[in-house]
């Protein structure tokens, strides 16, 4: 469970703040949506995730991996280009889920994910049709 990128969107509910899955949001809501990765409270990051990116007109599996740092990660799609990310891991860039799509432990936090590429990955996305999905759910 813990070693995918989710894509996932602020909480519309003012009782119950956190991340949500899209298909959680009360209908004709909208909410701005982030990169999450999970992780248990005092667990280290993983080495790698699994990242679902749309390409060609289809649904595509990459590969999150590691580099420089305990932060920095990178991914290379399937036409060999190399796009970087980085965690965002400070105690104002987590959150909590306040679904019940899935059953996270208690325990678990999500923190931002975010691209250090941006100007690669707008390029990129506007001319080729390629984008970062995330993971929606369990099973996706």
């Amino acid at each position: 469970m813990f070693d995918k990128v989710y894509y996932m969107c602020y909480n519309n509910d003012p009782y119950n703040g956190g991340l949500v899955f899209p298909s959680e949001l009360e209908e004709n809501y909208y909410a701005p949506g982030v990169f999450v990765i999970p992780k248990i409270k005092f667990d280290k990051f993983e080495e790698s995730y699994l990242f679902i990116a749309f390409d060609d007109g289809k649904p595509t599996e990459l590969k999150l991996s590691r580099i420089e740092n305990a932060y920095q990660y990178r991914v290379t799609d399937n036409k060999n280009r190399t796009y970087r990310f980085e965690i965002k891991y400070t105690s104002r860039y987590f959150y909590t889920y306040a679904g019940n799509q899935i059953q996270f432990p208690a325990n678990t936090l999500f923190f931002i994910l975010v691209p250090l590429d941006h100007d690669l990955l707008n390029e990129v996305c506007g001319q080729n049709g390629f984008y970062f999905l995330g993971s929606t759910k369990e099973g996706q």
